[in-house]
C-alpha cells in the first residue's frame, strides 16, 4: 500500500499459487492485483482495480481469471456504491472459456445510530465458450435490515438471484433465499 498523495491512494499485491493433486496433473500460476483510489471531495471517491487470479473448482479443476473493474462511491450521510467489471476466465484443463460483464449498485442506509439497511442490485451477462457453449443473464437483488453491536452486526434479510439462458430456456433458475447473519469484528 502507498499513499502517494493526501487523495491518492496505490495498492498492490502479488503472489504464485502451485496446485499438488494426485489424480491429475500439477499446475500454477502467478496470482496479482492493483488497485487505485482517488478521493476527489469527502463524499465522493472513484478508484479502479486489475486482480487476475487462480480459482479451483472440484469438477473443472483450475481456472485463470483477469477482473478489471471501476466505481463511483459517495458516502456522507449514506453510502452508495456503483461499480461495473469485466472479466475473463480460461479454464486449465478443460476446453472452456467465461466472458463476463456487469454492474452492481449497492448501498448502506442508516436509520439511526445502530439500525439501518442495506441494498444491492446487480447484473452481469455470462458468455460460455468452449465443449458445451452457453450465453445467460444473471439479475441480483439483495435488502437487508441490519443492528450494529459492540463487536459485528446482526442482519436479517432477503436475497433474490435470477439466471435467464439464452440458448437452453430448461436451466433458468430462481434464487429466493431469507436470511440471518451474524458478523463479529475483533
Amino acid at each position: 500500500t502507498y499513499q502517494a498523495t493526501e487523495r491518492l491512494l496505490l495498492q498492490g499485491s502479488y503472489g504464485h499459487k502451485w496446485l499438488d493433486y494426485d489424480v491429475r496433473s500439477n499446475s500454477d500460476s502467478d496470482i496479482w492485483s492493483a488497485n487505485l483510489d482517488y478521493e476527489i471531495t469527502s463524499a465522493y471517491k472513484v478508484g479502479a482495480a486489475y486482480v487476475k487470479t487462480y480459482v479451483v473448482s472440484v469438477q473443472d479443476g483450475p481456472s485463470d481469471t483477469d477482473r478489471f473493474s471501476a466505481y463511483l462511491e459517495y458516502s456522507d450521510r449514506f453510502t452508495l456504491n456503483l461499480t461495473s467489471f469485466i472479466s475473463s476466465s480460461s479454464y486449465v484443463e478443460i476446453d472452456r472459456d467465461y466472458d463476463n460483464y456487469g454492474g452492481t449498485l449497492s448501498g448502506r442506509f442508516p436509520l439511526n445510530e445502530k439500525v439501518g439497511l442495506r441494498g444491492l442490485v446487480s447484473y452481469t451477462n455470462f458468455d460460455e465458450t468452449g465443449e458445451d457453449p452457453d450465453e445467460y443473464d444473471r439479475y441480483s437483488a439483495l435488502l437487508a435490515l441490519y443492528y450494529d453491536i459492540r463487536l459485528g452486526s446482526i442482519s436479517a434479510g432477503y436475497t433474490y438471484t435470477q439466471n435467464d439462458y439464452t440458448r437452453n430456456n430448461d436451466d433458468d433458475y430462481t434464487n429466493n433465499i431469507v436470511f440471518l447473519e451474524t458478523s463479529l469484528s475483533f
